[in-house]
């Protein structure tokens, strides 16, 4: 399994090759896209650092796609912590979101990926001072978000910068806004982390039907 290349006007096209039949849900849950060349990321083509991203998620993808299939662990302790030592001085406003603000309550969740929202332009910052992790640099988007970016170290990375409030899409009005000024803070190896309130997270999960997720959550807040 690889990635190939190729230049559009506007865009750039990783595109997967040779990947086995049973990676296609890991592949497709890694937003690649059917297209007339085959499975592939779509890239705006003036991103900078796309040949250093390039080169890493061929590295990196048969480890994403096993991960991605459960087939091997998710090392995201070493992870967030490769992660927490490159960006700790830059002094920009992030914080964690989806499974692991739940492995960091030291709920009996395995994160699959780590995710993590940062306001404004620190999403730039970060393509920066990741640019040897990346896989996806930071580029903007017309999503609910302006800025995407992903990278791979021992697991995925990834990060949405500069969220819309204005946008409609349900995460940011039922989710994002509610939580953004009720920031709880834990400290992970000595290292202040900033995570969403519980009871935010179990209107989330009561939404998506995660109902083990809400019985945890459910549990904590009574002990609380």
């Amino acid at each position: 399994m690889h990635l190939t290349w190729k230049s559009l006007d506007n865009a750039v096209l990783f595109i997967a090759e040779d990947i086995p039949a049973h990676y296609q849900d890991a592949l497709e849950s890694l937003a690649f896209v059917k297209t007339d060349d085959g499975m592939a990321r779509f890239l705006p083509n003036d991103t900078p650092y796309l040949e250093i991203a390039f080169a890493h998620f061929q590295h990196s993808l048969e480890s994403m796609l096993q991960q991605a299939a459960h087939e091997i662990p998710v090392a995201w302790e070493a992870a967030f912590e490769g992660f927490l030592q490159c960006i700790q001085s830059l002094g920009t406003d992030w914080w964690v979101t989806g499974s692991l603000a739940y492995a960091l309550r030291g709920f009996p969740i395995e994160p699959g990926d780590l995710d993590f929202i940062v306001e404004g332009d620190g999403a730039l910052q970060w393509r920066e001072a990741l640019v040897e992790l990346l896989v996806e640099p930071t580029y903007e988007t017309n999503w609910f978000c302006k800025y995407w970016g992903r990278a791979f170290h021992h697991a995925r990375i990834e990060w949405v910068g500069a969220i819309d409030p204005t946008s409609d899409f349900a995460y940011v009005q039922d989710f994002y806004l509610p939580v953004r000024d009720h920031l709880e803070t834990v400290t992970w190896r000595g290292y202040p982390v900033r995570i969403p309130p519980l009871e935010p997270m179990l209107k989330l999960e009561e939404t998506r039907s995660r109902l083990d997720r809400v019985q945890l959550i459910r549990e904590a807040l009574q002990k609380a």
